[in-house]
């Protein structure tokens, strides 16, 4: 090797053993006596490694263990704030006693002996039938004054009647109320005050107090209020999140850039730290999906700092909570400079140029009397999950018993750092307590040796490439051929990636989205390089396609040519595979369950190997719809020809659909799914299976989906 070589094994061995570090352990503090709900609060970082954990380098995902080593199921769930507030409850007095003495109403009563005694009195309310009064009320018990107060009622003049007033006293068992008409300075004042407080607009006082009736007053019932303790349940206060960006800006679009890793946060609006003391911009903001980036939220941020005024716009919500890897924000400036951005080297979080408003989330479980836990975040196999009925309980506790993560407190963060790139998290790295244990000493040696033999194949090998060859060395090599025309129309063209020195592949044709009006064709990320992959785009409505059917005949195309070529490639016919996303997913169920149009192709549906569909439309698409002159509202289901669930069957391809969790997904689009998968099931498929990824948007289901599919069609073969 040659001293850049030598140079290059140096860098990647600190990489390797802090790689080889993949398990990290924090023990959760609190013990039940009884099996209960227990929630603990989730770090970011965290939650990062719980919903994204399997996308990195490593597959590591957020685990809880109890005493014995033994993986505990958990969900995640908004963390909510428990509020106590005092409140009034009003409860009838018994009236034993009525009588009138020198023109005043004198009434008795007493607190019911069957309701619970409370510490004190809040108010006194008085039911009567009349209307047009004023009455000077005094409140006792056993010739101790507790109170006194006015009632009134000028609604003859004014939309004015106050029957309560304050009592503010301890428990009394018997009370005595007396009513009489104002005669003194005092009682006049009190009204006069009383107009003056609830009156609406202007009232004269005078005028008001004419409208009085001069009559003996009466009562229906009375009333007194006591203190009762309600306790609610609110979502949690958003939490800061800053996180590190680049910043370009754009002299000819007169714009600044901002890009930013997210990590899949659940996120609801992200703030735009600029120093400038007076500036208004307009601000959109994108996210990545398909390989594209989306208009997500738009805005204006703007200071105001002048003589007299002070104030500050700064944040652009989104109107729902997303969980994105990245955003992309355009800032407009026109014909003004660029914002000046906040940088690191400022103090807080208004250090960051952005900020994300972020929403904290629970790790809720049932724990058992007894157990202690902990949380481990580790490479293998998917986490464990409840089953819905455990879900519905851990929703309706309103009220977890709360543990807490050893080590929480102090300064600096007990988690670690997440490092981002451009399509998302590149790593979680995570910092434990204590010493590497063995194994890790063990993973460095052998993974430097693999670093070393690698150098010495490749004098050119990349420090990237060395690492990523260093973490996954079995990875077949590929090929890929690029604009291939499957037929003669616009957009009809197709790329092609597959393993080089093998045969017999599987191969998946892939079918992008964009609501069948936009997008473009791309390879998916399966992390799995000895599958195929054709990647086809295909006409789009409001531009080639006319209707529908004309972008589902293309894709039936392209999966008819992809059988008849495959075999050129090394890919084997009998193990070709259709999937896509959101409008991909819909063509890929609709080639896949509609048999006409391969049929046109002289092709049977049931030849292909299966169907992986993720966050398709099971109905008409919507814009299907729009486009042949449909206008009833978009979440009116129609199911016809054009619909997924009009070809459910039990002689169809293997199906795998995968959706988002409601209400995060888009609307309906869950239960569309479900129901197509049930009505195949009920039809005797013996093949068919909906996955629901919780915690994930429409935008966030592709890429948490992606290793569903691979297992998907590794769990096929074994059949073929």
């Amino acid at each position: 090797m040659n001293k850049s070589s030598y140079l290059l094994v140096l860098l990647v061995f600190p990489l390797a053993a802090f790689a080889a570090k993949a398990t990290h352990s924090w023990p959760v503090t609190g013990v039940v006596t009884e099996e209960c709900a227990v929630a603990v609060s989730c770090h970011p970082i965290l939650y990062s490694a719980a919903t994204q954990g399997r996308e990195d380098a490593l597959k590591r995902e957020l685990r809880v263990r109890d005493s014995k080593g033994r993986d505990v199921p958990y969900a995640l769930r908004a963390a909510k704030t428990r509020v106590v507030e005092e409140v009034k409850e009003w409860r009838e007095l018994k009236v034993t006693r009525v009588s009138e003495t020198d023109g005043r109403l004198v009434v008795e009563a007493e607190f019911p002996e069957n309701v619970s005694r409370p510490e004190r009195f809040l108010a006194l309310k008085v039911a009567t039938p009349l209307t047009d009064f004023e009455q000077s009320v005094e409140v006792s018990s056993e010739d101790v004054p507790l109170a006194s107060g006015v009632l009134c009622d000028y609604r003859r003049f004014a939309d004015l009647r106050v029957t309560e007033m304050p009592l503010e006293a301890s428990f009394r068992r018997t009370l005595t109320v007396a009513f009489s008409k104002p005669t003194s300075e005092a009682a006049a004042a009190a009204f006069e005050r009383t107009i003056r407080e609830n009156g609406e607009g202007k009232l004269e006082a005078k005028s008001v107090r004419e409208s009085v009736v001069n009559r003996p007053f009466r009562i229906d019932s009375l009333s007194v209020a006591v203190p009762k303790t309600r306790v609610s349940f609110e979502s949690a206060p958003p939490m800061v999140v800053s996180t590190a960006c680049t910043v370009e800006t754009d002299a000819k679009a007169k714009k600044t850039v901002l890009e930013t890793s997210t990590f899949g946060l659940p996120a609801t609006a992200i703030a735009i730290n600029a120093t400038d003391r007076n500036f208004s911009r307009k601000v959109a903001v994108f996210r990545r999906m398909d390989a594209r980036w989306h208009p997500l939220a738009t805005g204006r941020i703007s200071a105001v700092n002048l003589p007299g005024e002070k104030k500050s716009s700064l944040e652009i919500a989104f109107g729902r909570e997303v969980r994105e890897t990245a955003l992309r924000i355009e800032i407009e400036n026109d014909d003004n400079p660029p914002l000046t951005l906040a940088t690191t080297s400022d103090a807080g979080a208004e250090g960051f140029p952005v900020t994300l408003k972020v929403t904290p989330y629970d790790i809720v479980l049932v724990a058992a009397p007894g157990e202690k836990y902990s949380l481990v975040v580790e490479p293998g196999a998917d986490r464990l999950r409840y089953d819905e009925a455990i879900l519905g309980y851990i929703d309706r506790v309103q009220d977890p018993v709360r543990f807490e993560i050893s080590g929480n407190t102090g300064g600096g963060d007990p988690y670690g750092i997440i490092i981002g790139g451009e399509d998302g998290p590149t790593a979680v790295w995570l910092t434990t307590p204590g010493v590497i244990p063995a194994v890790s000493v063990v993973v460095f040696v052998i993974l430097g040796i693999v670093c070393i033999r690698l150098v010495k194949s490749s004098k050119t090998l990349g420090l990237a490439a060395a690492v990523s060859l260093a973490l996954s060395a079995d990875a077949a090599a590929v090929s890929t051929r690029t604009g291939i025309e499957y037929a003669e129309r616009p957009g009809c063209v197709l790329d092609v990636q597959y393993p080089e020195a093998t045969t017999g592949f599987p191969t998946v044709v892939w079918f992008h989205g964009g609501g069948l009006t936009s997008g473009s064709r791309y390879f998916a990320q399966f992390g799995d390089s000895k599958i195929a992959q054709v990647a086809a785009g295909y006409r789009l409505l409001g531009k080639d396609a006319k209707t529908g059917a004309d972008c589902i005949e293309d894709a039936a195309a392209a999966v008819a040519w992809t059988l008849k070529h495959i075999a050129e490639y090394g890919g084997d016919p009998k193990k070709v595979f259709v999937g896509g996303m959101s409008a991909g997913a819909y063509l890929s169920m609709m080639v896949g369950m509609a048999p006409e149009y391969l049929a046109r192709h002289g092709i049977r549906n049931a030849d292909l190997a299966g169907i992986a569909a993720i966050s398709g439309q099971a109905t008409k698409h919507f814009n299907v719809r729009k486009f042949s002159g449909d206008t009833d509202p978009q979440f009116v289901p129609k199911i016809d020809s054009l619909a997924p669930l009009a070809h459910v069957s039990a002689d169809l391809p293997p199906i795998l659909c995968i959706c988002g969790q409601p209400p995060y997904e888009w609307k309906c689009r869950s239960e569309e799914n479900r129901l197509l998968i049930a009505s195949c099931a009920a039809l005797g498929h013996k093949n068919a299976k909906f996955v629901q990824l919780d915690y994930c948007d429409h935008g966030r289901v592709h890429n948490a989906a992606l290793p569903y599919v691979v297992m998907f069609v590794r769990g096929r073969l074994d059949n073929l």
